[in-house]
């Protein structure tokens, strides 16, 4: 176990402990349901999608949606983005991800700063 946090989504009384992947989709879900500039101190934080509701679906808006999802997706080191694909149903628009979690068990060693003392 690597990654720990909480969530109070979905939690009626007290918040739930999320670990790893679990907090990773979390997190994810958090950065692309939140609206661009809506995060108080923090305007580059969000995503443009749900401003995107009441535009016209045409090839301009899905390059837009799908750039901004691979935007947010590229700022998380824990994920690699295998396919995005934005789908028309109609009158509503899907997101579809397919993610694989970058499983970092390993401990990395690096020197920041190495000196010779003489």
């Amino acid at each position: 176990m690597r990654f720990v946090g909480y969530t109070t989504v979905d939690q009626p009384l007290i918040a739930k402990i999320l670990h790893d992947k679990e907090l990773a989709i979390q997190d994810l879900k958090n950065h692309l349901y939140t609206r661009l500039g809506e995060r108080v101190m923090d305007p580059d934080f969000g995503s443009i999608i749900p401003l995107m509701v009441f535009e016209p679906l045409d090839e301009y808006s899905i390059s837009e949606i799908r750039a901004d999802a691979e935007r947010i997706i590229g700022l998380d080191p824990r994920w690699d983005l295998i396919d995005l694909a934005v789908l028309d149903n109609n009158h509503d628009v899907t997101l579809q991800i397919k993610l694989q979690y970058i499983d970092r068990t390993e401990e990395e060693v690096f020197v920041a700063y190495e000196r010779d003392i003489v």
